[in-house]
């Protein structure tokens, strides 16, 4: 996929953000013997040398003053183009500037998929919640059947990390809502999922229309399978017409036989190739078993066969942090979910733990994404006996439940595992991080604050 015919005769690339998306994209520009200018804020001091050493030059200049200043130019304009991290959005002041300036603006994800020559045709992936397993499952199981794909994106490895390696792979992208924000027209997948739909990131988008919408993108261009919930919510099927796709060219998963491809205990029913089975595996839960459908979906469209893809089932290892038992103490199961960021990843991490028949004592909070939509009698219905509250939305989350489950106001990590131990040991009952919520207000990332979770476990 080359770049857009915009960028065409453009030598000069524009890197705002300098995270790991955006050093990523820098260090693939220099590779490509682009100049590059990075602006943003960048702690990793060793990446950074090597990248001046390859030719980029950082600004000390704030993004928005560093880009003005590149728009004030005059006769040379016309030979820049810019690269936008996932962590600035279309709406900020210097992707404004940019427009005004009509300097063509690319996202990192889509600029890796462009400039990775030696990259095959790509499967792009979204949803709000549990798409990483997804992805990761998709990429092992095409791996081991002999077509080496990889986890990239929003995760595993950014794209433009992908493309430097000069690889022969198939990319599984995982496509956040930001980095869908800014995709053109040759963002063309070979198939597309949209895994499922809840309110998230609304502290970005203006509205949960807003935030389908930048969703539904991932099928404008795509060239092949598009797959979307049967029991589709939030208005997607009339959002659909609006882009000027027709409804019966998607395919649909689901839990019902209406679904071209759905989940019943144990098995994946297809129309085209039997049942599939997927019983005992990670997936076999009425909470990713839909997942899974969608999965199958794209891995027969891949060509695998029934056998190659009940092998990617039972192999499958979880991903670190996603319903994870880190260890069992005096009979509790204490169980890491972590990366659960928003309230409906929650309340299905509680459902997965539910299935044990113990009761659970739930370690939630952090930082708010979006309104405690969650009524606490839901918790009750999945085993939750009580919830220990840690972090920034402390008081508003206990003012959510405490009228309907008993709660107690931790405020770290450490006394909400001692708190909920000391608790759980009687019933030996199920010790469950599910945050849903970010993890910034304490920790550095979800990956942090997992690590903090388990590490306390290890020293009870």
């Amino acid at each position: 996929m080359p770049l857009p015919k915009q960028f065409e005769n453009r030598n000069r690339a524009i890197v705002i953000g300098a995270g790991i998306s955006g050093l990523a994209a820098a260090s693939l520009l220099c590779s490509k013997n682009y100049e590059v200018y990075v602006f943003g804020n960048c702690s990793n001091e060793t990446e950074k040398k090597s990248l001046i050493a390859k030719g980029a030059k950082f600004s000390d200049l704030e993004i928005d003053q560093g880009i003005e200043s590149i728009c004030s130019l005059e006769e040379s304009i016309c030979t820049y183009f810019a690269v936008l991290s996932p962590g600035i959005s279309i709406k900020s002041k210097c992707v404004e500037l940019l427009n005004k300036a009509n300097i063509p603006i690319i996202g990192e994800m889509e600029l890796g998929l462009a400039l990775g020559e030696q990259l095959l045709p790509y499967i792009a992936i979204t949803g709000s919640k549990g798409k990483s397993s997804i992805v990761k499952l998709i990429a092992d199981t095409l791996t081991a059947a002999g077509k080496p794909a990889i986890p990239c994106g929003n995760y595993g490895i950014a794209t433009c990390s992908v493309a430097e390696k000069g690889e022969k792979v198939i990319p599984i992208v995982e496509c956040s809502s930001f980095q869908l924000e800014s995709i053109t027209q040759n963002f063309a997948p070979t198939a597309s999922l949209l895994l499922n739909l809840s309110p998230d990131h609304l502290d970005r988008h203006s509205s949960i229309e807003e935030y389908r919408d930048t969703k539904l993108r991932i099928f404008k261009h795509c060239t092949g399978l598009k797959l979307i919930p049967a029991q589709a919510t939030y208005g997607i099927n009339d959002a659909i017409e609006n882009f000027n796709l027709q409804p019966a060219t998607f395919t649909h998963f689901g839990a019902n036989s209406d679904a071209d491809f759905f989940y019943s205990e144990g098995k994946i029913h297809t129309p085209a190739h039997g049942e599939i089975d997927i019983s005992g595996s990670y997936f076999d839960n009425s909470i990713i078993g839909l997942g899974a459908a969608a999965a199958v979906a794209i891995l027969l469209e891949s060509g695998l066969s029934v056998s190659e893809i009940e092998k990617g089932f039972k192999e499958f290892k979880p991903l670190a942090h996603r319903m994870q038992t880190v260890g069992e103490v005096n009979g509790v199961t204490f169980i890491n979910d972590s990366k659960a960021t928003s309230i409906a990843a929650l309340l299905a991490g509680c459902k997965m733990a539910s299935k044990a028949g113990k009761p659970i004592f739930l370690i939630a909070g952090g930082k708010l994404k979006e309104k405690i939509s969650l009524n606490a009698n839901d918790l009750v219905d999945f085993c939750v006996k009580k919830v220990y509250i840690i972090g920034e939305c402390l008081e508003e989350m206990a003012q959510a439940w405490e009228n309907d489950i008993e709660i107690e106001r931790c405020y770290t990590m450490q006394n909400a595992v001692n708190q909920a131990f000391k608790s759980a040991m009687p019933d030996k009952g199920i010790v469950l991080l599910s945050p849903g919520t970010a993890s910034f207000d304490q920790f550095k990332s979800y990956n942090e604050r997992g690590e903090c979770f388990t590490k306390l476990v290890a020293q009870l």
